[in-house]
């Protein structure tokens, strides 16, 4: 959220939500990022690559398994130079933000398909709406 001025002070909203909303489960996984140098966000929705068996960023239109969602980041991912694949916790089950959602292909949180919200229930991943009400207004 952009800074609000307010007679020569600086108003800044702080968003302590996370991913998990609730009963989450994380399971660990080998993940490839999406590129070198890449922040791939909280919420990102992965997908497995059935040639590697690593997580990978969900595409729709995606093969080798890439195109059906499996899990979820639940912390943002800083790739290095080299994107070297790496250890990390996904959600693999549990109820989740539906607006704190990714697909890298929009990059735009909380714009996932119909579609996308079914192929993670049959994971056992709930994409809910809710309310942040963890996020603090300071004005």
């Amino acid at each position: 959220m952009a800074d609000l001025p307010l007679g020569g002070l600086t108003v800044q909203n702080n968003d302590l939500g996370r991913v998990e909303l609730f009963d989450a489960v994380y399971g660990p996984a080998v993940y490839a990022p999406s590129a070198a140098d890449a922040l791939d966000p909280a919420g990102l929705i992965l997908a497995r690559n059935s040639t590697n068996d690593k997580l990978v960023p969900y595409v729709a239109a995606g093969a080798n398994g890439v195109g059906t969602p499996v899990a979820v980041l639940g912390d943002a991912v800083q790739a290095d130079s080299t994107p070297n694949d790496f250890n990390l916790q996904a959600i693999m089950t549990g109820q989740v933000r539906l607006a704190r959602l990714v697909v890298l292909a929009s990059g735009v949180p909380g714009t996932v398909t119909v579609l996308v919200q079914d192929q993670l229930k049959d994971q056992g991943i709930f994409a809910l709406d809710s309310d942040n009400l963890s996020k603090l207004d300071n004005q």
